[in-house]
């Protein structure tokens, strides 16, 4: 979330950032009209989403009434300040979540069955299948059904397993470091 106001000289952004704990930040800057940032502080840390909006509201009220500053929308944002923004509230992904997210795109697998015997009615002879790989089991893959079902089922069904585009491009981030 963030509110800006402004007045002849500078630029006022306050914004609310998710901190590493889980709560709430609320940070503030001025900026001159080129972009500059004349002075940034954190108004308050660990605050629960409702009480960071609060004081983000509170202390733009203050900057209205006591700097003769005027709030805007975001649109009148000059463009050399956007960066400036907090993210949005709603696509923030904690760190342990990334990771996870991560962790399975690595392990997606597009996998063919060679040998449906036994499982006719929930896999198709020749057709592609999610699956996720294992590092606790090599000798198995978690393939989703007809159904939407999750079936652990042996390398030895399989006449391909490839690694799927999400799986690649993290396997080759995760090598670089990023």
């Amino acid at each position: 979330m963030n509110l800006v106001a402004k007045n002849d000289e500078e630029w006022f952004i306050i914004g609310v950032w998710m901190g590493t704990d889980g709560r709430y930040e609320v940070r503030s800057s001025y900026f001159y009209p080129d972009g500059k940032q004349r002075i940034t502080w954190d108004v308050c840390h660990s605050l629960p989403l409702e009480s960071a909006i609060k004081r983000a509201k509170s202390s733009l009220r203050f900057k209205i009434k006591k700097k003769n500053m005027t709030q805007v929308p975001l649109d009148e944002l000059p463009s050399v300040l956007l960066p400036r923004l907090a993210p949005s509230l709603d696509s923030w992904v904690s760190p342990q979540d990334m990771l996870g997210m991560v962790i399975s795109a690595k392990a997606e697998r597009y996998v063919y069955f060679d040998i449906v015997d036994g499982i006719e009615d929930r896999f198709d002879e020749g057709l592609e299948y999610l699956g996720f790989v294992s590092d606790k089991d090599a000798e198995f893959v978690n393939v989703y059904d007809k159904f939407g079902e999750l079936c652990n089922c042996h390398v030895s069904r399989f006449s391909a397993i490839l690694e799927t585009e999400r799986a690649e491009e993290a396997n080759r981030l995760s090598r670089k470091g990023v």
